[in-house]
C-alpha cells in the first residue's frame, strides 16, 4: 500500500512523465555478478534526443559506484550498441563505462512505462 501511495503521487505530480521502466532480469544479473559488487545504484538521465532514462550503475561493498572492472573477465555488454531485444519495443541497451584500462558494465536503457507497463498493478 505505501509503495502504490509513492507512485500515485508521483503520478500526480509528474502526470505527462515516465512513470517507470523495465530491465530485463538476464541484464540485471550481469551487472550484479561483476567482481566486487554488493547492489546498484540509479541515475536519472537524458539521451540525445532529450528522453527520460535511467541508469543503473553497480555499487561495491563501500558504496562507490563500480565503473572501472577490477579484472578483465568482468561481464561485458557492448559498447553503446544494441545488446538484446526483448519482447516488443526498443532494445535493452547495456553500456560499457571506462575510467581506465577496463569498463564495468552499466545499464542504461529500459522499456519506459508507459507504454510498457503493468496492467492493472496497484503501481501504476
Amino acid at each position: 500500500k505505501q509503495a502504490a501511495a509513492l507512485t500515485q503521487r508521483y503520478r500526480k505530480a509528474a502526470p505527462a512523465s515516465e512513470h517507470g521502466g523495465l530491465f530485463h532480469a538476464d541484464q540485471v544479473r550481469a551487472l550484479l555478478a561483476q567482481p566486487g559488487v554488493e547492489g546498484f545504484r540509479y541515475y536519472h538521465g537524458l539521451d540525445a534526443k532529450g528522453r527520460y532514462r535511467i541508469v543503473l550503475v553497480g555499487v561495491d561493498k563501500e558504496g562507490k559506484d563500480i565503473v572501472k572492472a577490477p579484472n578483465p573477465k568482468a561481464p561485458r555488454g557492448e559498447k553503446g550498441d544494441k545488446a538484446q531485444k526483448k519482447g516488443k519495443g526498443e532494445p535493452q541497451m547495456m553500456l560499457m563505462m571506462s575510467s581506465g584500462s577496463a569498463d564495468a558494465l552499466l545499464l542504461q536503457e529500459h522499456h519506459p512505462c508507459p507504454p510498457y507497463c503493468s496492467p492493472g498493478s496497484p503501481l501504476f
